[in-house]
Formats: structure tokens, C-alpha cells, sequence
């Protein structure tokens, strides 16, 4: 969207033969502000922009020219970004834990991964680690059924931590491939559910060896730049090792990935533009930037 606008103004200063490279820079910095890419990676790719355009003449400066520059930049933020799947062995289990705020569709996208390892013939346990709302736990097992998964699940108020530890002994005593828990949605600022991250953390980490685990953080796309916030104070208390988007039906909104991707170098695991089970896909930086550009 936001480059579609850029490339039609270039052209307007070109046609008019009124360059005002100034103007140019102001304009294209409002509009990617206005597609939620933070101020700090707009003025980095500002500074970019301006350096190469100082040392052509106006009446030189292509309208194709800025427009496949700042296509480049974004390309090139977001390289080496796709999720790389990380080194299974056959014999361990592979834990997921997935965390983020309330309202993002967390527990949606839960189901989503199982749904794909399923299809991938492995075999997947949930556990439903968010035991402050009986509504998550009750949704998870709709979920569960649907993709036809086994599930870990106690009363509301339980210590979740103890579902985190059930769900992967079941799991290892089965023989299962993947274990995905479930947690509290939480803000950063609610320091004891933090707290209680970090010891489901140290849970997976020192109690059981013989696995390997992943910290994977949900965003709602419609939040903004407000999920940059999140992805930095969540990346206080735990390691963010992947990110999913959800929400992702209005790509303009998609400028916040962009920004995730210059500020903290975390890879985007998937993307989802819906409520179905196989509403997500891998994300993929040439297909995101060419939706961008004709959104």
C-alpha cells in the first residue's frame, strides 16, 4: 500500500519537474510511519534513501528508481528472516511454549501448529497451561478435539506449572514429537505472571534434559507498534526464538514485522489471516513485501 502511494507521488514530482528532495523524504517518512513501522527503523531507512539520492541530479532521480530502493531496504531488513525448523532428533521431544497477551489468538494458533504436525504424521500433545480462565481451558479442548489431539488439562487455579510438567512426561513416556503448551495471556506489567513464565521456563530447561524447546511469541497485527513493546519486555523475562502474527487479513498493517525484524533480529515463524485451522503459512519476505506493495 504505503509503496504503491510513494511510487505515485515520485511520479507526480517527476512529471511536475518540481523536485523537492526534502519534501520526497518527509512524505515517505509519514507513510511508513503510517504503516506501523517504528520511528527508529523509519529513520534508518530515511538515512539510506537520502544517501543514495544526494548524488543524483533531479532531473536524473527515477520515479522506479526510489521505489525499487525502498523496496530493497525492506528486503533486505528482512533477510535471512524465515524460521529456520530447528534440528529435530526423531528421539527427543520438541517442546513449544507459546506466550503472548491476551486477545492476540493464542490459543487459535495452538491448534493451528498441531494441526500441521498432524498433517506432517507426527504426534503432538496440548497442555492447557492457562488455568487463570476457565473459557482458555474449555477452548483449548474444543481445539484438541477438533484436530483430534490428546490434551493436559486440570481445574481452574491449578499451578500451571504442574500442567507444564505433566503434559511433557506424558508426552516422553509416549513417545510423542511435540509437546505445545499453552499459557496466560499476560501484559509485561503483571511482574508475577512474568515471574511465573520464567519458572515454567526453568521447568523445560533443567528438569528435563533429553528435549529440545522453543519460546514462540503470538502478536495481534492490529496492535501496532505496540507489539514491538511487547516482544521487548517479554524478551526480558524469557528467550523469544520465533514470532507468529496473527490477524494478518489487513497487510497494511504489516509494517510492525518490518521493525520486529530490524530492532530485535527474531525470526517470523508463521503468519495467520484467519480463524480456520488452516488459516496460517510459513512467512515468506517476497510474498509479504509484493502484497505490501499492491495492498
Amino acid at each position: 500500500m504505503f509503496l504503491q502511494k510513494i511510487f505515485n507521488k515520485i511520479n507526480n514530482f517527476i512529471i511536475g519537474n518540481n523536485f523537492d528532495k526534502n519534501k520526497l523524504l518527509d512524505d515517505i517518512e509519514i507513510m511508513l510511519v503510517q504503516s506501523d513501522i517504528s520511528v527508529n527503523t523509519t529513520m534508518k531507512i530515511i538515512n539510506i534513501i537520502e544517501s543514495k539520492i544526494n548524488d543524483i541530479a533531479p532531473n536524473k532521480l527515477s520515479n522506479k528508481y526510489v521505489y525499487n530502493l525502498l523496496k530493497d531496504i525492506i528486503y533486505n531488513i528482512l533477510s535471512n528472516n524465515e524460521y529456520i525448523k530447528k534440528q529435530y532428533n526423531d528421539n527427543l521431544l520438541h517442546v513449544i511454549l507459546m506466550v503472548g497477551a491476551n486477545g492476540t489468538g493464542k490459543t487459535t494458533t495452538v491448534a493451528k501448529i498441531a494441526h500441521i504436525i498432524r498433517k506432517n504424521n507426527e504426534k503432538v500433545i496440548l497442555g492447557a497451561a492457562d488455568t487463570f480462565r476457565a473459557a482458555a481451558i474449555d477452548q483449548l479442548k474444543i481445539w484438541a478435539n477438533r484436530v483430534n489431539v490428546p490434551i493436559v488439562y486440570n481445574a481452574i487455579g491449578t499451578d500451571p506449572a504442574s500442567i507444564v510438567y505433566e503434559t511433557i512426561q506424558l508426552a516422553i513416556s509416549n513417545k510423542l514429537h511435540f509437546a505445545i503448551i499453552d499459557t496466560s495471556g499476560r501484559l509485561h506489567n503483571k511482574s508475577y505472571l512474568m515471574k511465573e513464565l520464567i519458572k515454567i521456563n526453568k521447568i523445560i530447561k533443567h528438569k528435563f534434559i533429553n528435549i529440545t524447546s522453543e519460546n514462540i511469541l503470538i502478536l495481534d497485527s492490529n496492535n501496532g507498534q505496540n507489539s514491538i513493546n511487547q516482544v521487548r519486555e517479554f524478551s526480558k523475562s524469557i528467550n523469544i526464538d520465533g514470532i507468529i502474527m496473527t490477524k494478518m487479513d489487513n497487510i497494511s498493517k504489516g509494517g510492525t514485522l518490518i521493525s520486529i525484524k530490524d530492532n530485535f533480529d527474531i525470526p517470523i515463524q508463521y503468519v495467520c489471516n484467519g480463524e480456520k485451522l488452516n488459516d496460517i503459512s510459513l512467512f515468506n519476505k517476497n510474498i509479504f513485501i509484493n502484497n505490501l506493495i499492491n495492498a
